[in-house]
């Protein structure tokens, strides 16, 4: 009995190799789709802005890595298919061996988490209940899709709460809180979460059987009428909601704005008052008498709702209006980067919209839901559902924002109320600009450094 059983572990032990070749020639077919993939999106990328681009040859480039990606999947399924074969054989050579049945419980936990990563439901529970099937209590929490979260002894504080599709399709918080201490470790569903720490909130995708280590920086409180967003390169505040019209009255009528003005009108320039193109020679705003105060009337009398947000400015009236507010109030004000807007409205969840994941532009102020008084015929913040968990207003739609990313084109981040098409209101659209650029349709947001 004792040959035979050490016959069985020798067959099983060949194959146990021969299906760990194939999960090596697998994963390298693996990373080549990652790289791949990532080329296929620059080059998609190129062929949707089409600036100065040849689009016929991205275009064949494009068909050319799409056609890569077919091939080299099929030879990652057959690889994939030939360790399943193999580790079943294993199995079959020494039943009840625990080597065999982890390898095929591991193996089962891959699938399952790679199917619910493509959004592949059915397809991830067949893995998860294959995985039930073999494991000796290695898996039980990616078996049971529930996900463990840690925050480390030196971290703040946090507190989770789960996030559910609303009736309209937003993801809204939805159950009872979780409070996990420092050093502290909880298990969770796994899904969508917000975790808050102080004045900072951010969100997880949690998937079946990770393990998550939450260590939040601890952030001072945000000037009033910001919120702080976790952006790649650290905490920044910001503001709420865009820019307003009352704002920028205050800053028109500064005395030294005026004169600036004045100078540049002798100069024959009209310069940081709203107007229809960056070199005409009126404005779109009203003034008492030819050198007076500006006030929020139209040059053709229409009211300006104070709380409307501004256009009809260039980013480089922009940018003087955070240099303006910055001595000011004595903070440091800029305009936000186009990764810290991004990080605004994809908070760390992988959300399409700040909303959640619907391509829905009737849930901001989109060429679909305006009224035909813009611009500046309504405040802000009209629609409930265009926030980040921050409460981050307007980041979807009203006016496509003014970044501070330096270069020739500067970047304007986001949708506005002339947009229809979806994909303008999506997390980190972009599009490039003359920064002497003024339109109806662009404005803009102020950020502070922390």
């Amino acid at each position: 009995a004792t040959a035979e059983g050490r016959r069985r572990n020798a067959r099983a032990a060949t194959h146990l190799d021969a299906a760990a070749s194939a999960a090596a020639a697998a994963a390298a077919a693996g990373l080549r789709l990652d790289l791949l993939a990532a080329s296929a999106a620059v080059l998609a990328r190129r062929l949707a802005d089409g600036e100065g681009e040849d689009a016929a040859a991205v275009r064949a480039a494009l068909a050319s890595v799409e056609g890569e990606q077919r091939d080299i999947d099929r030879v990652r399924t057959e690889h994939l298919g030939l360790q399943l074969a193999e580790l079943h054989r294993a199995e079959v050579a020494a039943p009840g061996t625990p080597g065999p049945r982890r390898a095929l419980a591991a193996y089962h936990a891959a699938r399952a988490v790679e199917a619910e990563a493509r959004g592949l439901t059915p397809a991830a529970e067949a893995a998860a209940a294959a995985v039930r099937a073999w494991d000796d209590g290695t898996w039980a929490d990616l078996a049971a899709g529930m996900a463990r979260v840690t925050v480390p002894a030196t971290a703040p504080a946090v507190r989770l709460v789960r996030l559910e599709p609303g009736p309209d399709r937003t993801l809204v918080p939805a159950g009872r809180a979780v409070d996990i201490g420092p050093g502290g470790q909880v298990v969770v569903a796994r899904g969508r979460w917000l975790a808050a720490a102080g004045p900072l909130t951010v969100a997880l995708a949690l998937t079946r059987g990770s393990e998550r280590v939450l260590a939040l920086p601890r952030c001072p409180d945000p000037p009033p009428g910001t919120a702080v967003v976790l952006a790649p390169a650290g905490p920044v505040a910001i503001a709420v909601r865009e820019t307003t019209c009352a704002e920028w009255k205050d800053f028109l009528n500064d005395p030294e704005v005026l004169r600036r003005q004045e100078a540049a009108l002798r100069d024959g320039l009209l310069i940081l008052v709203p107007r229809a193109t960056f070199d005409a020679p009126d404005p779109l705003w009203r003034r008492n008498g030819l050198r007076g105060p500006w006030r929020l009337e139209r040059a053709d009398g229409g009211r300006i709702d104070p709380d409307a947000p501004v256009s009809g400015i260039s980013p480089d009236d922009a940018a003087a209006y955070a240099a303006w507010l910055a001595v000011r109030e004595r903070r440091p004000w800029r305009l936000p980067r186009a990764e810290e807007l991004a990080a605004a409205a994809d908070p760390g969840d992988g959300r399409r919209f700040p909303w959640g994941d619907a391509a829905d532009p009737g849930l901001c102020l989109s060429g679909h839901t305006r009224r035909g008084d813009e611009p500046w015929g309504r405040a802000g913040a009209a629609h409930p559902a265009d926030r980040s968990i921050h409460g981050i207003a307007d980041l979807a739609g009203s006016l496509a924002e003014f970044t501070g990313d330096p270069g020739p084109l500067r970047l304007v981040v986001g949708g506005s109320f002339l947009d229809r098409g979806a994909d303008r209101f999506a997390t980190g659209a972009l599009r490039r600009t003359d920064p002497r650029l003024v339109a109806p349709h662009y404005g803009f947001r102020l950020a502070c450094d922390l």
